[in-house]
């Protein structure tokens, strides 16, 4: 999702969710062949017989890849990128547990009890703060004459811009 965004954010589409999904669809489609040339898949695809209900079973597979996709772009765009990984691991969370509710060959609870530490650390994270001009200031302040030097992240409250602030002792 991350080389998405990165690669998408140089395209600029009339629709963004759906020119996302349709985009790294599209992307997806020459590695995916690379892979199936690459592995023997296609020798065997001469010998494979397809019925009407495994047309339908591909054609419903692919429908609801597409519909991940969208809801994963759309979601994307509306939360933060923390917000938007903590919701990944709820949902494997989430299938972690019907897999354990479902069938016999599942994780064990150590397993569980790891994924469970992970959301939790997750769920504390929180993005550390910028510096403002004050604190640069008082900073500053503390330095002693002639020696150190320093730097300070600043946020400009106008245009939203990050800048760096870097101030140096001066040497005789």
């Amino acid at each position: 999702m991350t080389y998405g965004k990165a690669i998408l954010s140089r395209v600029d589409f009339a629709s963004p969710v759906w020119g996302s999904v349709l985009y790294t669809k599209t992307l997806a489609f020459t590695p995916m062949a690379l892979l199936a040339v690459g592995s023997g898949e296609m020798q065997d695809l001469g010998k494979l017989s397809i019925d009407a209900w495994g047309v339908a079973a591909v054609v419903f597979c692919s429908l609801a890849g597409v519909g991940i996709s969208w809801s994963g772009w759309n979601c994307r765009g509306k939360v933060s990128a923390t917000t938007y990984s903590l919701l990944g691991v709820a949902c494997k969370l989430l299938s972690v547990i019907l897999n354990v509710a479902i069938w016999d060959k599942h994780a064990t609870p150590v397993g569980i009890a790891w994924l469970l530490l992970c959301l939790l650390c997750s769920s504390l994270y929180q993005q550390a703060p910028l510096h403002t001009e004050a604190a640069l200031a008082a900073r500053k302040a503390k330095t002693p004459s002639g020696g150190g030097s320093f730097s300070a992240w600043f946020r400009d409250e106008d245009d939203d811009s990050v800048f760096k602030l870097e101030a140096g002792a001066a040497k005789n």
